[in-house]
């Protein structure tokens, strides 16, 4: 399953999102008032596993759960254009870290 990450997101370091690879589970969870709503922080990793800082995303926003892996494809802007997610995603990234 492949989709864009749509605007609603900001990083809570100061990383540099073009290195993204994968996005970790997510943690500091929140919900709205209706408790329909969520964000979460999810942290943000290399290729290589290396931990580069972390992102707040919406739930909605997800093609799958807040605590799901996610491969992301991101453009020179640090634009999530392309988000993964599946068992073989999770396997990758588990094999790296």
């Amino acid at each position: 399953m492949t989709e864009t990450l749509d605007a609603r997101y900001n990083y809570a370091d100061d990383v540099d999102p073009t290195a993204a690879e994968f996005l970790g589970s997510a943690h500091d969870i929140a919900y709205g008032e209706s408790g329909r709503t969520a964000t979460g922080v999810k942290e943000i990793y290399s290729a290589e596993g290396e931990r580069l800082g972390d992102i707040v995303v919406w739930a909605r926003d997800l093609p799958a759960g807040l605590n799901d892996i996610y491969r992301v494809e991101t453009d020179a802007n640090g634009e999530f254009i392309s988000v993964e997610t599946g068992d073989d995603i999770a396997d990758a990234f588990y094999a790296v870290r």
